[in-house]
């Protein structure tokens, strides 16, 4: 009661003035009118707006709780790789160094192989080369003693007549 003593109070104040509260009871009540009437006229759509607007938001938040979970699960994955790879470092060093020590040993095997093959194919070659010189070295020494033997007949008459009669006997 003492507000609306107040409030009839306090207009009679003003009335005498630039105006009061009672001025703006009327603009009032036509703003909360025209407030009223929009939101009933467009209540519907109003709704459905936010209603849409309520069901995206839903839809994104379960997208994200989704791509969130798989997020989740790719960066475990990615974890157990990180931590497995130290271990799999390991493994590839071990299998290189048997690799290694594999191709090490076949590689021996190989050039000691080759070192022998080349140890056979140069004593052949050594061979052949001695058993050439030695041709070329019997050939020199037939030709030198049948040079010597021809000389000897020719400056000694007798005894090319003696080898003349032996070759026609043993020809006969």
């Amino acid at each position: 009661m003492k507000y609306l003593v107040l409030f009839f109070v306090s207009s009679n104040l003003y009335a005498a003035g630039a105006g009061g509260p009672m001025d703006l009871v009327a603009p009032f009540t036509n703003v909360i009118i025209l407030v009223g009437l929009i939101i009933y006229l467009t209540r519907n759509t109003i709704k459905s707006f936010f209603s849409n607007k309520s069901k995206s938001i839903k839809d994104m938040m379960e997208r994200a709780a989704v791509k969130a979970k798989e997020a989740e699960v790719m960066l475990q994955a990615q974890e157990k790789k990180i931590k497995a790879l130290d271990a799999e470092i390991n493994k590839l060093n071990k299998e290189a160094e048997e690799e290694l020590v594999e191709f090490e040993k076949k590689y021996k095997v190989e050039v000691e192989n080759r070192i022998q093959k080349l140890k056979e194919d140069a004593g052949q070659k050594i061979n052949s080369e001695k058993a050439e010189l030695l041709n070329q070295l019997n050939s020199r020494l037939i030709e030198e003693v049948l040079e010597k033997t021809r000389n000897k007949l020719r400056g000694d008459s007798s005894l090319s007549e003696n080898a003349t009669k032996n070759l026609l006997e043993e020809l006969r």
